[in-house]
């Protein structure tokens, strides 16, 4: 039986693939969690690693958690560099160094591209400082890979599921006929979580080392995309108000319009496409 164990339990992610796989006969899945006796899980403080003792056992270590929110990144910057650049990586070396396999979760958003949709050899060039800290774990952690071998970086675009904000908001009050505003300039390539959870346990599965992406077709914005969303719906096109941020007095973080990652060599390895927009808009309108 192969023991798998999720840095970052209480992520959403990792929910979905404890769902998805915590009824496998073939494996056994663990967490980590930084909440106090939490039921099931293992307590891991990412600025205190000294007290963490659990590194034996596990066949494969997918690392989820860490400092993701990016307004955190920009106004609590030392602590998240704290955990994301220096904690995380060391993290890694210690259980590569028991022999597990470790899967890093990274982001799209370590490439600002300019023209191209980067693929998994693209050179990273961040723009912001969660995607500049993303960038520097995932360069450490590579690094490792020299000695270690057992070592994937694992790039995501938006993941979505139907509680994610602001798309459980939109379908709610579509569905009541009530009017939705959406961003002219915020762009996405969306995925779902449970296609994220299937290529990590596809990962794991075909020890699949190196650097992987699972992406959207195609960028969109949230405009576009809620104008699909009430086309689905069978709703008024009236009912959505597009706005640029800047209307709204809304400075963002981010919101480059490449956001798409190629898997021109992830397609190679795992035979896995990138995930199609039809399938996540009827996903997110139909009930479970």
């Amino acid at each position: 039986m192969k023991k798998i164990l999720l840095v970052g339990g209480d992520s959403r992610l990792s929910k979905n693939f404890m769902t998805k796989y915590k009824h496998y006969k073939n494996i056994k899945i663990f967490k980590t969690t930084r909440k106090l006796y939490k039921k099931n899980s293992i307590f891991l403080d990412f600025l205190n690693l000294s007290q963490f003792k659990n590194y034996k056992g596990f066949d494969s270590v997918v690392i989820v958690g860490g400092v993701v929110d990016y307004q955190e990144c920009e106004n609590n910057y030392n602590y998240a560099k704290k955990v994301n650049c220096i904690n995380i990586p060391l993290l890694a070396k210690n259980f590569l160094k028991m022999g597990s396999h470790v899967i890093f979760i990274s982001t799209n958003t370590v490439f600002k591209s300019k023209k191209k949709i980067p693929n998994e050899r693209t050179r990273t060039c961040p723009g912001f400082k969660y995607a500049k800290m993303k960038d520097i774990a995932e360069k450490k952690i590579l690094v490792l890979k020299k000695r270690y071998k057992k070592v994937t970086i694992l790039r995501l675009t938006k993941n979505l599921d139907r509680n994610t904000s602001p798309i459980k908001k939109w379908v709610t009050d579509l569905k009541r006929n009530k009017h939705i505003t959406a961003f002219k300039d915020l762009y996405f390539a969306p995925i779902l979580y449970e296609q994220s959870s299937k290529i990590i346990y596809k990962i794991i599965k075909n020890k699949c080392y190196g650097i992987v992406h699972l992406s959207g077709t195609r960028d969109i914005s949230y405009c576009e995309f809620a104008k699909l969303l009430i086309k689905k719906l069978g709703k008024n096109s009236q009912l959505l108000n597009c706005l640029n941020s800047t209307d709204m007095n809304i400075k963002l973080i981010y919101n480059h319009n490449i956001t798409a990652l190629n898997m021109k060599f992830t397609k190679k390895k795992l035979n896995f496409n990138p995930i199609e927009l039809n399938k996540v808009i009827s996903y997110l309108i139909n009930k479970k």
